[in-house]
């Protein structure tokens, strides 16, 4: 892979990057607080040996082998001792500080305060304009203080969290109408959130006064309708909230008073602004007359050249499964797949010729319980040698269905076609007889290739044969658990195996999983020179500990590479190009914002000519490097080149012909783990643990 490319670099430099930073100084060198070791409620609390050595020799004789000291930073006590801080020197202390600081300040202006799970400051403001006579909504913001990692200077992070909405029933008005109080999740008593499960005593005297925050579940019982998908540009959208927000409430005298800011949100240095390998999101599709086609956009490599790698079955037989109201509709995408209703159809878009087996189709008379109808057919199923069998669920529901129970046995119905060797495709049959439909079957018939083990595209660069883990989760609405999926790839042309899911406190199954990819990669290709993981978060001692332990009983001795990937976009942390009208960077533009953290811009954005808009605009991802060769870190290129790997995933997304800013490392193993959880089996069946069913 080539990087210093001057082209390259100069596209990336060209951008005029805003950060939604704002630095500050320090508004005093060092102050008196008093601290006690007694652990008090509404106290912070700090770990003596994360203090400065000045701070530590103050400390009385007595208290020097305790491990924590408290303090309430405002008030004094006859039990307390003081302390003089330093507070430039001790940023653990003023962190907590800072964030108190701007607690105290924020408490009676916002209409809401809270404080979220890493403890920053979180304010809601009520938008009028958005309100309903069901509901409140409030604009949310997050306020966090942080440390610029290369000097050490303070600075503050402001985000925009969104809206939420507020009913304007209490829970006392909404239990008096029979909605169960199981379904409050969080709530709003005297300008507080608490989760409902954990109210104080003294607010469950006054029900009339706790509103419940409008869930997933209190949408319906409330009769307010789930928002619209929202296809509008988020980045503007965002950048003007936080304008307003900083205008009304940040860039003020009384605030700077508490915080003193540079009244101006940051720009990233030219030479703080990297960009991916040149040519390193275009890929290699089939031959047009001998010639590879190579495009940026997959829609158009698969029109001009069909998939690089062909659907290899001597046949592949398509049949339907559908509810007996829907037989128009059958007729009507067996047109789309032919190609009679304005899609290429899958013979000349995936080169491949298929057969409709009429004989196999399942129509089934009950519309919210289909399985036992599918399980009496499919008991007489014998496959046919040399042959993929593709069935299609016509689904009587949406996917926005409520019921829990409809959407699982959707996913039962998939688990008995994988027992079969079966792959299937779902579609929403109130899409069908629509010509728009045609622009969703381009989407699906790429899903199809990837189903029946073709490979619809692949990156336009040399083949790597390299181990890499890919990590996922999903945490199910219904359940207090979180699964993950784990895949292995072994090279970079995107081609997966070994699917698997357990719950997320296994870790010693995952780690037997990677073992087990290790040594089977070690004896096909030799000694691999490290092991690559992209994990869906930041992975702990103990979560490594199990790897390097049946790595070490293998007798095998490589480095391990860690990127962790936040499976959602980075919304605390964002990059605006201020000389781009749509405000979004470049695509595969990234910059350092820590200690081997980063931010990756993993979008559409190819051109930097205005005229060609973006199809979406989604936020950066983060991404942080942890690896047991510690050398690699002053090694620039070996960090880009890791880089580099996990953009270049993004693009082999096959569920869709629209790129993601998710590597499918961290996908395909998340979307594993989201269905896992409905099967009656305890394990994937063997045809899905290497195959792409769950796209």
């Amino acid at each position: 892979m080539a990087y210093g490319n001057q082209t390259n670099k100069n596209s990336a430099q060209n951008q005029k990057l805003l950060i939604n930073k704002i630095s500050f100084s320090h508004p005093e060198k060092e102050k008196i607080f008093a601290f006690t070791t007694v652990d008090k409620n509404g106290y912070f609390r700090f770990s003596i040996n994360k203090l400065s050595e000045n701070v530590i020799k103050q400390l009385p004789e007595k208290n020097k082998t305790e491990d924590f000291i408290y303090t309430q930073f405002n008030q004094q006590e006859e039990s307390a001792f003081t302390l003089n801080i330093n507070i430039s020197e001790n940023p653990s202390f003023s962190y907590k500080y800072y964030t108190w600081l701007i607690h105290e300040h924020f408490k009676n202006n916002a209409d809401v305060v809270l404080e979220n799970f890493i403890y920053d400051n979180e304010f809601w403001f009520i938008e009028n304009s958005l309100c309903t006579d069901k509901y409140n909504s409030y604009k949310k913001f997050t306020i966090r203080v942080d440390f610029e990692h290369t000097k050490n200077t303070p600075e503050l992070v402001i985000s925009f969290d969104g809206v939420s909405k507020v009913s304007v029933k209490s829970v006392e008005q909404c239990a008096n109408e029979g909605i169960s109080s199981e379904l409050f999740s969080k709530v709003i008593y005297e300008k507080k959130l608490f989760k409902y499960k954990f109210l104080p005593e003294e607010a469950k005297y006054h029900y009339d006064e706790i509103f419940p925050i409008v869930n997933y579940r209190l949408h319906e019982p409330l009769e307010i309708d789930f928002d619209k998908p929202d296809l509008s540009n988020k980045c503007l959208k965002y950048k003007n909230n936080i304008d307003t927000f900083f205008t009304k409430y940040i860039n003020t005298d009384d605030f700077k008073k508490v915080i003193p800011h540079s009244g101006t949100w940051q720009f990233i240095p030219e030479n703080k602004i990297f960009r991916t390998s040149f040519g390193s999101n275009k890929l290699l599709f089939g031959k047009d007359k001998d010639v590879d086609v190579k495009e940026i956009i997959p829609h158009e490599g698969m029109k001009a050249g069909g998939p690089i790698t062909r659907i290899m079955a001597d046949h592949v037989k398509i049949f339907f499964i559908y509810h007996k109201a829907d037989k128009n509709n059958l007729v009507e995408l067996k047109k789309f797949i032919n190609g009679q209703r304005g899609f290429l159809s899958f013979s000349r878009y995936l080169r491949f010729l298929p057969t409709f087996a009429d004989s196999l189709n399942i129509e089934f008379v009950n519309k919210n319980n289909p399985l036992p109808e599918v399980l009496k057919t499919l008991e007489n199923f014998s496959p046919a040698a040399n042959t993929n069998y593709l069935a299609f669920y016509i689904s009587p529901h949406t996917k926005f269905e409520k019921e829990y129970e409809i959407h699982s046995i959707y996913y039962r119905i998939k688990e008995q076609l994988l027992k079969c060797n079966i792959s299937s495709q779902v579609i929403d049959s109130s899409k069908i007889d629509n010509d728009n439909f045609k622009y969703s079957m381009q989407h699906i018939a790429v899903a199809v290739c990837a189903k029946l083990g073709g490979i619809p595209w692949r990156l336009d660069c040399p083949v790597i044969n390299e181990l890499i883990v890919g990590v996922g989760a999903f945490k199910p609405i219904t359940s207090d658990s979180r699964f993950i999926g784990s895949a292995f790839c072994f090279s970079n042309t995107g081609h997966f195996n070994g699917f698997e899911a357990y719950p997320a406190d296994d870790i010693e199954t995952l780690a037997g999983s990677i073992g087990t990819a290790v040594e089977n990669f070690y004896k096909a290709n030799n000694n691999p020179e490290r092991l690559i993981i992209h994990f869906y978060k930041t992975m702990s001692d103990d979560e490594i500990k199990p790897i390097k332990k049946i790595l070490r009983e293998l007798d095998i001795d490589i480095p391990i590479i860690i990127i962790s990937i936040n499976k959602t976009e980075s919304k605390d942390i964002v990059l605006f190009d201020m000389d781009y009208n749509d405000r979004m960077p470049l695509s595969g533009t990234y910059v350092p914002i820590g200690n081997n953290k980063y931010l990756l811009c993993n979008n559409t954005r190819y051109s930097e000519k205005p005229d060609k808009r973006p199809e979406s605009f989604p936020f950066p991802i983060k991404l942080h490097i942890q690896s047991t060769d510690k050398t690699i870190f002053s090694k620039s290129e070996e960090i880009k080149k890791l880089i580099d790997q996990t953009y270049q995933f993004s693009r082999m997304y096959w569920k869709s012909t629209r790129q993601q800013n998710l590597p499918v490392t961290i996908k395909y193993p998340e979307m594993v783990a989201e269905i896992f959880p409905h099967f009656e089996s305890e394990t994937i069946p063997p045809f899905g643990q290497n195959n792409l069913w769950f796209l």
